[in-house]
């Protein structure tokens, strides 16, 4: 992935949330998310896809903006400047 010019290396879990998010716009709730990062359902780790995000942010650098929090439903991606 290219991000600002540079390359930017994914994990298979920061693909997954890349995969949620091209399939259409809006917002992919962390019950989504989950299934799509191959999480167990029933909630043994409730924070395992805020840390998944908060990693794929570390990894966009100045672009971590571009992964929007959404009060009460969950992530989604903007463009970003």
């Amino acid at each position: 992935m290219r991000v600002k010019g540079a390359d930017v290396a994914l994990t298979a879990a920061s693909s997954a949330c890349w995969r949620s998010w091209l399939s259409g716009p809006g917002v992919s709730s962390p019950a989504e998310l989950a299934k799509e990062l191959g999480l167990r359902e029933d909630g043994a780790s409730p924070r395992a896809v805020d840390t998944h995000i908060m990693r794929l942010r570390q990894k966009l650098g100045v672009a971590a903006d571009a992964i929007e929090t959404v009060r009460g439903a969950g992530y989604r991606f903007t463009e970003w400047s």
